[in-house]
């Protein structure tokens, strides 16, 4: 109650400009507590909960907000484990100190990476996520005749820092803030000054704000009849005739161009009809 009441009477939240002055809802109590409570939910038993506690949890909370507002953290002690859902993937778990960190600063900036994205984004957000994303494709399916899967060859190992710092420095203003987000983004790597981490609490505000871009580009500007963006892409046309190749060769440059990330060879512009034979 007092961040909503806070965010409501903060005039830069009314605003599309560069967000700032957001540290100070950040290092908020409130807020703090709050990105402590939803940091232990559903682990509230586990050991590094327990410890938490025991080392004392005001105490925690109080050095977390010095960190927060010096705009120096302590970020990149991850624990690494496989899951099989159903490929092969490794998930990078930060210390549950890290993880009231993420909580805190994404209660204030969901809002913002919010705006940036089209209405048919689906992965990782309240409200959408996989089934909608599956009703709303079966929706354009019934009106559309053609659709062109987009397939981001490793989407969170490939995201390149640089690009995502330059991103984020079009959204947010102030440089600790900002800071702290580099701080996150330095923390790891696939390969050299790439990858975000599966695991992380701001790898999929990262993600979804690094591909918002070129979702309002394939809409606004190729004018794509619709696009759904989730971790696999569709963008739908009308028409009884395949569209020319051209669609997805801006699509495939535009992605090389400005993500420096590149399309699966699965890539393709298909007809709906022969999802039903």
């Amino acid at each position: 109650m007092v961040i909503a009441k806070l965010k409501s009477t903060h005039p830069i939240l009314q605003s599309m400009k560069r967000a700032n002055n957001l540290l100070p809802l950040i290092v908020e109590p409130e807020n703090l507590r709050l990105a402590l409570w939803k940091a232990q939910k559903g682990k509230k038993w586990s050991n590094a909960v327990r410890q938490y506690y025991d080392a004392g949890w005001q105490s925690g909370l109080l050095a977390l907000r010095k960190e927060i507002v010096s705009g120096e953290v302590s970020v990149g002690d991850y624990y690494f484990f496989t899951i099989f859902d159903p490929k092969e993937r490794e998930i990078c778990a930060p210390a549950f100190r890290e993880q009231i960190l993420h909580h805190a600063l994404m209660n204030v900036c969901h809002e913002y990476f919010e705006r940036k994205q089209i209405f048919d984004s689906y992965a990782s957000r309240k409200g959408k996520g996989t089934y909608k994303a599956l009703g709303r494709a079966k929706y354009y399916t019934d009106k559309y005749s053609w659709y062109l899967k987009l397939d981001v060859k490793k989407f969170f190992a490939n995201i390149q820092h640089e690009i995502l710092k330059q991103q984020l420095d079009s959204l947010f203003k102030e440089d600790v803030l900002l800071g702290i987000f580099r701080q996150i983004i330095n923390s790891y790597e696939d390969t050299a000054s790439r990858g975000v981490p599966i695991g992380n609490l701001s790898s999929p505000y990262f993600a979804n704000h690094y591909l918002s871009a070129f979702d309002h580009w394939v809409k606004e500007e190729l004018r794509a009849s619709r696009k759904i963006s989730f971790p696999i892409g569709f963008c739908f046309d009308e028409g009884q005739n395949q569209p020319s190749g051209g669609f997805w060769d801006l699509s495939r440059q535009k992605h090389q161009d400005n993500w420096k990330t590149y399309f699966c060879p699965t890539t393709k512009v298909q007809s709906i009809h022969k999802i039903y034979g």
